[in-house]
């Protein structure tokens, strides 16, 4: 068998051929026929590498058809030792047949045995053998591909709600392309053409690496050759119909790469795909799929060479007529899927036929029955928020005025009415301190009763609520007061004055039940749609961004909501920072429904204290960061029990923990909540009740009512249902904006999209809408991030960085590891430690502990990927100190400690678990924890660890006010011992995806 130019890829190429004719031989004497011409496989010897069958199947010819298809399949997922070469002849009534080849070998060789065996049937003579294949010059051998180009992406994955399997998917099915306009001299460049703007469209990518097979390329072996395909900088139709001939031209002079050119390209086979395309056209003349030997005529039925993701299969006539058929892996798409880039395909035929001059922009490739899906996912219109939020706010207390509002963080309980009085109170001293309507008022309160009233009071003042942490730097806080402007500051006295000082306002004490109550406020006619707060938020270019919120969003989000039930008798947890939005849900979708708001009391969060506090609060409905889900997942599951709503988000959701939570405790709802501060805490929501019914990953799910979602390619305009695109999302939940920065919201904000004639708000998110019409998750555009739920723009915190004398040059990334995802600062040149302990002082100077990285590393150079671009998951190890490419242990274990048993001396086990969160040993006796790198997770972890692993209770709050090594050992040596916790939830092998 000869030598195949596309060796390095040994996949298994099938022909399925109908036979036909009034003369059918038999296929006894075929191999000596194919010995003399040299098409027998060589080197595992004649027995192992051909095997021939010759079956009567009885039936007609569609049905002996199908079960050559099944055939050639199961010859394709054959075992590596099988045959090199299989023959089989299935023979239906009437002297028909249909033909099976299966052969290990180059595409030529595979057409060579197939029509060797036809004329063998026919009666043929010996055809003799071929000449010597054609040798590629020195010229066109330099026309591989020895790099690959620069800015062309490895993969291009297919949208697809298919879980792609391993290894190679080779079963395949077929599609007929209608014929419409498949004819004339440039049929095959208007089909790459269209195909070209389908992949586009779907994929996002306007640059791809499309494998092109063309006719009569004997010097080729039948392989596939690489074509770049550029749809940037291209006008119209026509000039796309241009382009793709010269793409096909330059097809011509090209050949089938190999694996060691590839490899020096970065190209790397991962068995899961084909090495270095995954979409194809073959481009075939009608000679070559229909013949006549004799008195057999013989046709192709079924092809399978490579096993493309996609393939568009055309076969030209020599009236200049074509057919074109697309058949695709069923281990990527499933049939609805692969009509739909079908159907795509067809409506783009006859436009670039008729309307050459049509810009490319306006070849959408959605089909009116796509477009009436697309509607239909914003379907459910919801009810328009009309009343203003004090007003609703009012109405509900003095509805149910003797109801529990607030139970605050010592237990007290305060009812609405005492809420609404003293909430008045508030209001009334506001106003009395200057502040007017439309002002904004600085809000630094932890959590507490006094959080919630100052929250009302300042709504029913007329103003805006700014939430910030008095622990972040005076640089940041600085920064937000001089955007905000506040007319007055509510905090606890030992903050008051300061930031009473840093802003020029006035402080106003806030009444709480202790407190003697003043005149209420009086009536103020207010406008539902001015602003009820600000969130400050990352910003790229280092100043914080405030994202001001109507009121009116906040009604659309928490009254009436339909996705959670926050109504009388329900029990919701607050929990998130106010300067988070997820307490603008844990407030109010209580305060406007009914329900009872547990303050959670203030300071830092540890599962167990947590999950305590749940049960003993008998807490109903609770929203959690991703992060915290996990932890308590593991670490206290049994807390959950009482729980009838769980909320989580913030990040990616972990699948295997939602699925053990809802087997350890059914009954329980978890919704997994997905929303930009921009539109008001939640734009869609997916809900699960059953273990069966989650998914991996978990989609983000369907938009609320009165939210609209749509997916838009980079110029803002549509996509194909099922396609990958940005998210813009409209509706009554939108902010109004960032607070005086009218460049940023009008990048952000606006009628961004000549397909959609409303006001959006452009996420930055990417997405795709599947085929139950559910958004799913994809991943981000830029360089912003989520950690534990916070927005982080990576530029802003790089700048941070790199600002510090030391620094030459800084990266900065978000990696995953064990208590989910950290944020990596690496620098250049090498440094002491003491040197890069100052580098992340200097960060914390300038940004919230959030934002703050908790990895550390100084390298020499920064390590890069085979693409060139740097090695995140390296540096990641080094600043574990684990060697790089070594399975991941838990982040922050240092190999050089050894861990006690639970015997062992307090501050010898103090040091261990320190030193197990941080991932560094370098730790004094007076150094914090926090600047050390420890964050609210780490910190849960190094707690559930003493607890677990040791027997050792320690409060989070006794080390959060002193948090260093010297203190922790003092408290273990307090300690009471702890109670072992039940086995984590996913622990046990059946709680596994």
């Amino acid at each position: 068998m000869s030598e195949s130019t596309g060796d390095d890829f040994p996949f298994v190429r099938t022909r399925v051929v109908l036979v036909t004719g009034t003369v059918l031989g038999t296929l006894d004497g075929l191999p000596a026929r194919l010995a003399a011409l040299g098409l027998l496989p060589a080197g595992r010897g004649a027995a192992g590498a051909l095997r021939i069958a010759d079956l009567d199947v009885g039936g007609d010819r569609a049905q002996a058809a199908e079960l050559g298809r099944q055939d050639a399949e199961a010859s394709r997922l054959a075992a590596p030792d099988a045959a090199d070469l299989s023959i089989r002849l299935l023979r239906a009534g009437q002297g028909d047949g249909v033909l099976v080849i299966a052969a290990r070998s180059d595409r030529t060789t595979a057409d060579r045995v197939l029509r060797a065996t036809v004329d063998h049937l026919a009666g043929h003579d010996l055809t003799p053998p071929a000449g010597a294949p054609v040798t590629p010059s020195a010229s066109d051998a330099a026309t591989r591909w020895r790099t690959w180009p620069a800015g062309l992406p490895q993969i291009i994955e297919l949208p697809t709600d298919v879980r792609r399997p391993s290894p190679l998917p080779v079963t395949r099915s077929a599609l007929a392309v209608a014929d419409v306009a498949l004819v004339g001299a440039d049929v095959a460049a208007r089909l790459l053409a269209a195909f070209a703007v389908v992949l586009a469209r779907y994929t996002g990518h306007h640059r791809q690496a499309l494998a092109v097979r063309l006719p009569f390329r004997a010097d080729t072996g039948g392989e596939l050759c690489p074509v770049e395909v550029i749809l940037d900088g291209v006008g119209t139709a026509g000039e796309l119909v241009d382009a793709a001939g010269s793409w096909l031209r330059h097809a011509r002079r090209l050949r089938p790469p190999r694996q060691a050119e590839l490899t020096r390209g970065g190209l790397v086979p991962d068995g899961r795909r084909f090495p270095w395309a995954q979409f194809g056209i073959q481009l075939s003349d009608e000679a070559e799929r229909r013949w006549t030997a004799g008195g057999v005529t013989a046709v192709v039925v079924e092809a399978c060479d490579e096993p493309l993701d996609l393939l568009l299969d055309v076969t030209v006539a020599a009236d200049g007529t074509a057919s074109a058929t697309m058949s695709w892996s069923s281990g990527v798409l499933d049939l609805t899927e692969a009509c739909a880039l079908r159907d795509s395909l067809e409506s783009l035929l006859p436009e670039m036929s008729r309307c050459p001059g049509m810009p490319l922009a306006d070849l959408r490739a959605v089909t009116a029955p796509q477009r009436a899906r697309l509607a239909q996912v914003n379907a459910e219109a919801g009810h328009a928020p009309q009343e203003p939020l004090e007003v609703l706010f009012a109405r509900r207390a003095r509805l149910t005025p003797a109801a529990v509002a607030v139970r605050d963080e010592t237990g007290r309980e305060v009812t609405y009415q005492e809420l609404l009085d003293l909430s008045g109170t508030l209001a009334a001293r506001l106003t009395g301190a200057g502040v007017r309507p439309g002002d904004t008022v600085l809000l630094a309160l932890p959590r507490s009763l006094g959080e919630v009233v100052a929250v009302l009071g300042v709504v029913r003042a007329g103003a805006a609520y700014a939430a910030v942490d008095p622990a972040w730097p005076d640089a940041r806080l600085a920064a937000i007061a001089a955007a905000a402007r506040p007319a007055a500051v509510l905090a606890l006295d030992a903050d008051a004055a300061r930031l009473a000082a840093m802003t020029s306002a006035p402080a106003v004490p806030v009444p709480t039940a202790g407190f003697a109550r003043g005149p209420g406020a009086g009536p103020l006619e207010l406008s539902p749609n001015r602003a009820a707060y600000v969130v400050f938020t990352s910003g790229s270019t280092g100043t914080p961004k405030g994202v001001s919120v109507p009121a009116s969003a906040v009604v659309h989000l928490a009254h009436r909501p339909g996705f959670v039930d926050a109504g009388p008798g329900t029990r919701f947890l607050r929990l998130a920072p106010l300067s988070f939005d997820a307490s603008t849900l844990e407030l109010w979708a209580p305060l406007l429904n009914g329900g009872t708001i547990d303050v959670f009391p203030a300071g830092p969060v540890t599962p167990h204290e947590l999950g305590g506090f749940l049960r003993e609060r008998a807490v109903t409905t609770a929203w959690l960061t991703s992060g915290l889900f996990r932890l308590m997942a593991q670490q206290c599951p049994a807390d959950f029990a009482g729980l009838r709503h769980l909320l989580t988000g913030g990040d990616v959701v972990s699948p295997e923990h939602v699925r053990a939570l809802l087997r350890a405790h059914p009954g329980i709802l978890v919704t997994n909540g997905y929303g930009p501060t921009e539109n008001t805490t939640f734009t869609t929501v997916h809900h699960v009740d059953t273990a069966e019914d989650v998914e991996d990953p978990l989609p983000i799910g369907r938009p609320l009512p009165g939210t609209s979602v749509h997916v838009l390619d980079a110029d803002g305009r549509l996509v194909p249902p099922g396609a990958v695109g940005e998210l813009y999302t409209g509706g009554w939940g939108l902010a109004d904006g960032y607070l005086d920065q009218p460049e940023q919201t009008a990048a952000r904000f606006g009628r961004l999209s000549p397909d959609i004639p409303e006001r959006l708000y452009r996420t930055g998110d990417m997405v795709r809408l599947d085929g139950r019409g559910r958004l799913r998750y994809l991943g981000r555009n830029d360089q912003q991030v989520k950690i534990r739920g916070y927005r982080i723009e990576l530029d802003e915190v790089t700048r941070a960085v790199a600002e510090h004398d030391a620094v030459h040059d800084a990266v900065v990334a978000a990696v995953d590891g064990a208590t989910g995802r950290r944020l990596l600062a690496a620098v250049t040149p090498p440094l002491p430690a003491s040197v890069l302990d100052r580098v992340r002082e200097h960060v914390s100077g300038l940004l919230p502990g959030y934002a703050v990285p908790s990895l550390w590393v100084s390298v020499a150079q920064f390590p890069l990927t085979q693409v060139g671009k740097v090695d995140a998951r390296t540096l990641a190890a080094l600043a574990d100190g684990r060697t790089p490419g070594t399975t991941s242990a838990p982040p922050g274990t240092p190999p050089t400690v050894d861990v006690p048993g639970p015997a062992a001396d307090p501050a010898q086990l103090a040091f261990v678990v320190m030193s197990q969160a941080l991932g560094r040993t370098d730790i004094g006796p007076d150094d914090d924890f926090t600047v050390l790198g420890g964050d609210s997770l780490s910190l849960a972890a190094m707690l559930a660890a003493l607890r677990n692993d040791h027997g050792r209770k320690v409060s989070a709050r006794d080390f959060y006010l002193q948090p260093t090594l010297r203190r922790l050992g003092e408290l273990l040596h307090a300690a009471p011992r702890a109670t072992r916790v039940p086995e984590p939830i996913g622990a046990r092998g059946g709680d596994h995806a």
